[in-house]
């Protein structure tokens, strides 16, 4: 069966869905992950289905037939919503041995925005890190906001002894590419949303976990 390109109007109607039932009931309450399973292969997510780690619900997402990596349901939600009208997404090979998705964004051309920055909201002069919650390295494949932060980038530099480049790139730019793909594609998806609706989708999606979790990741 050939991938589909764009996220499918029922597949789309369901995390949709999804976040209205966090709105309506609150994120900590448990909620019908089910719906994150209803046609959601298209684009650069080949794969996905429901686990449990440490008791909390997560969605593992394999992209382009990469290992699994692991989100929190509602920053899925965001990620595949934004990837629903042709945004691209690839892990990016960091030369250590970790490999982080980044969204690959052909408007301004040849954009890379780390999926790291943008679930963070970094901002310019600060930098996304992973906590260690196990051993001295952190599981790379292990993406819920519990185990995320973020740090000015001198001091990321002081602690490595060198500088580092500055990186700029977050939700700002990342929301201009959603609106860039979805004024380009929405008419050949065919889902029936508007710009507004979209965009106030995935913000809220974010938001959420914003809220939520940075109190877990407060406790590291």
């Amino acid at each position: 069966m050939t991938q589909p390109k764009y996220l499918t109007p029922d597949g789309y109607e369901a995390v949709a869905t999804y976040i209205g039932q966090a709105a309506d009931r609150g994120p900590d309450h448990r909620l019908d992950e089910s719906l994150l399973l209803k046609q959601p292969v298209h684009g650069p997510i080949t794969h996905v289905e429901l686990a449990m780690i440490d008791e909390r619900p997560q969605v593992a997402v394999s992209i382009h037939g990469r290992n699994l990596r692991y989100f929190d349901p509602l920053d899925f939600c965001a990620v595949t919503l934004a990837t629903a009208f042709g945004m691209g997404l690839s892990c990016n090979d960091t030369g250590k041995g970790w490999t982080y998705p980044r969204c690959r964004v052909a408007e301004p051309k040849s954009r890379a925005i780390h999926l790291l920055r943008i679930l963070t909201d970094a901002q310019p002069w600060e930098v996304a890190k992973q906590h260690p919650a196990e051993g001295p390295r952190p599981d790379y494949h292990h993406l819920s906001r519990r185990g995320l932060s973020k740090q000015s980038v001198r001091e990321a530099a002081w602690k490595l002894g060198k500088p580092s480049r500055v990186p700029r790139l977050g939700r700002k730019d990342f929301y201009d590419a959603v609106e860039w793909y979805w004024q380009r594609n929405h008419l050949k998806a065919g889902i029936p949303v508007s710009l507004p609706e979209h965009l106030s989708l995935i913000r809220t999606a974010l938001e959420f976990g914003d809220q939520f979790g940075s109190r877990e990741a407060a406790s590291y």
